[in-house]
């Protein structure tokens, strides 16, 4: 008999082709409550902060004028994630192990790149952090090279 999959491994992954970097990080929810794929919720905070969005009612909005294009890259099954999905993740999060995937997705997007002078300007993802500590934050790096 086939093992089913509770709610925790069920959206534990899920996560979109080119986010391969990310499936090292340990999803932080825990509980039933799990309605969107982990892999999924990073992949639309990525993309909204890419864009230029700072903050996590900036990537609910994001997903909801996107979500055509999101559904050609990700499943949805439960539509598009609010702004208190981004923020119970992202505070839950473990900043320096999400810094580590980020730098290695970034490496594989552009391998060519080492060694190049980068120019690069970072931001804090507003109410980010948890426990009232600003040093436990989500930064976003943008880097661009010539």
């Amino acid at each position: 008999m086939a093992h089913k999959k509770t709610r925790n491994e069920q959206y534990a992954g899920g996560f979109p082709s080119g986010m391969e970097a990310f499936k090292t990080l340990t999803d932080p929810r825990n509980g039933r409550s799990k309605r969107h794929y982990f892999g999924e919720v990073l992949f639309i905070a990525l993309a909204a902060m890419t864009c230029g969005l700072e903050g996590f009612d900036d990537f609910e909005r994001f997903a909801k004028l996107k979500e055509g294009w999101l559904r050609k890259h990700l499943k949805l099954p439960n539509g598009t994630p609010s702004d208190d999905t981004f923020r119970r993740i992202f505070t839950l999060l473990d900043p320096k192990g999400f810094v580590e995937c980020f730098i290695a997705h970034v490496t594989t997007l552009r391998p060519e790149l080492a060694g190049e002078l980068i120019a690069i300007d970072g931001k804090t993802v507003r109410h980010s952090f948890k426990d009232g500590d600003p040093d436990n934050s989500i930064h976003l790096i943008s880097a661009w090279a010539s």
